[in-house]
């Protein structure tokens, strides 16, 4: 009996120092400001919002630190480990740490990287305006490498820099882009802002501006919107998604365009 009870004694104490380990370490992981992309793509923006135009985006998966928080505590300040700097949406990212406990910033300043496209048809008219009609500034050739700077309403055309300074628009089909065009930030006097959903059908098919997706089993927000080439978030918005990691199988989900 002794030996028994001696036996159960050191498991016991066993056990106890495990948790008392484990405890001290939870504490220590929680406690670090970083954050990993939870969605296909992630935006790295210049600013707190989608007005804000892309400087680059993140792979599902890609470690950030997390630096300060605007005021309302939706968009985070992150420092890449290249020293890259700038915004992103909380509701791209996953982390433990507690997004309140970061110093609020809402004026820090991103890295000034600009973001790229190469022409990739046989050629494409850069024009005055972003409109079919426009006159033509000159023909970029397949391969020409160009500065974006911006794009129109919805994304259609895109804004770009020659490197000799010269400006004009291109139509964003005949362009491989650093960054989807939708992203950049308009520069045609229009405002960047969500597209408000049509009314719910329940059915899958066309609307007049974008698509609806019926929700399968298996499905996550993040996995439909790679799949249909959209941020996580501009689903979230489109339809008003309280929680984004509870959507159900027969749920109609508009995507927009």
């Amino acid at each position: 009996m002794k030996r028994n009870s001696r036996s159960l004694a050191v498991q016991l104490l066993l056990v106890f120092i495990a948790l008392m380990m484990s405890a001290a370490a939870l504490p220590a992981f929680a406690q670090n400001p970083v954050a990993s992309v939870n969605t296909g793509a992630a935006n790295l923006r210049s600013g707190p919002g989608v007005a804000h135009g892309s400087i680059g985006t993140l792979p599902f998966g890609f470690g950030v630190n997390l630096t300060a928080r605007n005021g309302m505590g939706d968009w985070v300040f992150v420092t890449l480990n290249n020293g890259v700097q700038g915004w992103l949406s909380t509701s791209v990212l996953f982390t433990a740490y507690p997004i309140a406990n970061l110093p609020i910033n809402d004026t820090a300043a991103a890295s000034q990287l600009v973001p790229f496209a190469t022409v990739t048809s046989g050629s494409v008219n850069m024009r005055q305006q972003p409109d079919p009609n426009s006159a033509v500034v000159t023909v970029l050739p397949q391969g020409q490498r160009v500065d974006l700077l911006g794009r129109n309403y919805n994304g259609s055309w895109a804004q770009v820099r020659l490197t000799n300074g010269q400006t004009g628009w291109v139509i964003a089909g005949g362009i491989n882009a650093s960054v989807p065009v939708r992203s950049l930030t308009p520069a045609d006097g229009s405002v960047a802002a969500p597209i408000a959903p049509n009314v719910n059908t329940g059915n899958s098919g066309q609307s007049s501006g974008g698509t609806y997706y019926v929700v399968a089993a298996g499905d996550s927000l993040s996995r439909i919107a790679q799949r249909h080439g959209v941020s996580m978030y501009s689903l979230i918005v489109a339809n008003n998604i309280a929680n984004p990691n509870l959507i159900f199988a027969g749920q109609t989900i508009y995507i927009p365009r």
